[in-house]
């Protein structure tokens, strides 16, 4: 039984692009619609899902309170993930796409990565590679692929 989802935000959420304007601050990031609803969908299910990022740009923490998911500033990510996961009734569920994902990665019950993931995550021992790239609906996908195996 899937207890918590966990994601990472950018190459997951978004492309991993940053338009920064003139001033050098992030202006924005693009976000999938899919996404928002598959949040949502997950979280009305009772499955808490929480974005936990290295970057605290604020439009990301807004969406995700908009999406219904928790958002956690972090450095040391599996720090983080080990707390969510000692809270949780079930098992893990974690997507991430490059290589400071892979400890978390490494520590769940279900890794998952989007299809254009660095070679080290896609490769990793018991890997799932999502049909799709960042930002283009992986928390959709996700959702699909848990759907599909009747575990959602």
């Amino acid at each position: 039984m899937i207890g918590h989802v966990v994601l990472d935000c950018d190459g997951v959420l978004t492309d991993g692009k940053q338009y920064i304007g003139p001033d050098g601050d992030k202006m924005f990031k693009a976000f999938h619609s899919r996404d928002i609803k598959a949040i949502r969908y997950l979280v009305n299910q009772g499955i808490p899902v929480t974005v936990v990022s290295a970057d605290d740009w604020p439009g990301a923490v807004a969406w995700c309170q908009r999406a219904g998911a928790d958002y956690v500033n972090a450095r040391d990510k599996l720090a983080a993930v080990t707390r969510i996961a000692s809270d949780s009734t079930g098992e893990v569920v974690a997507v991430g796409d490059d290589a400071w994902d892979l400890p978390v990665l490494s520590a769940v019950g279900f890794p998952f990565c989007p299809v254009d993931a660095e070679h080290c995550v896609q490769s990793l021992d018991g890997m799932h590679v999502l049909p799709v790239e960042g930002g283009k609906g992986v928390v959709a996908a996700l959702v699909n692929t848990l759907m599909k195996w009747s575990i959602l």
